[in-house]
């Protein structure tokens, strides 16, 4: 399989769940494709114009790769667009609960062991307020379609499997 045809079965998979953007450009940076989702809980009394509270969940998807190996630098420069994002994406308030922000970086050839281990190490959880309005975390997903290897953060884990499905 190569890059595109991860990329096409990728969309596929997300659609249902996400606003789909392909060629989306942010902070100066373009990706082939981007994934927007927002999940709005309420809790009213009798009609459903008397909210008593409400929660939101935010998740975005950037979606990076390259055709030969990624070096550590490259995965770098990445991450740290991930982290830039959290102050552009998320205007914290009561009603926000949490923003995940997941960022895959595909490559038709290798990681070195560098990157790899700079992915798998990757930490990164920000509190709005103590807490209060909400949390933020970034999930980083590596998808080697050379060797059908998935490398994931510790919050990444739980995607693991789906992203090896995409692989079959």
């Amino acid at each position: 399989m190569d890059y595109f045809q991860y990329i096409d079965k990728l969309k596929n998979s997300m659609k249902a769940y996400f606003d789909i953007f392909e060629d989306f450009s942010i902070l100066d940076r373009t990706f082939p494709l981007y994934g927007k989702s927002l999940v709005r809980n309420e809790r009213y009394i009798g009609s459903k114009k008397l909210v008593t509270d409400a929660y939101e969940n935010y998740e975005y998807v950037f979606i990076q790769g390259q055709n030969e190996n990624v070096e550590k630098n490259s995965l770098e420069e990445f991450i740290n667009f991930l982290k830039s994002t959290v102050d552009h994406l998320i205007a914290p308030n009561e009603e926000h609960m949490s923003t995940v922000i997941t960022g895959i970086y595909i490559t038709n050839s290798l990681f070195t062991s560098e990157a790899k281990e700079l992915g798998e190490k990757f930490n990164f959880n920000k509190n709005f307020f103590f807490g209060l309005k909400g949390w933020c975390h970034i999930q980083i997903v590596l998808v080697e379609l050379n060797t059908n290897q998935i490398y994931t953060n510790k919050k990444g884990e739980n995607l693991k499997p789906m992203y090896q499905a995409i692989l079959k």
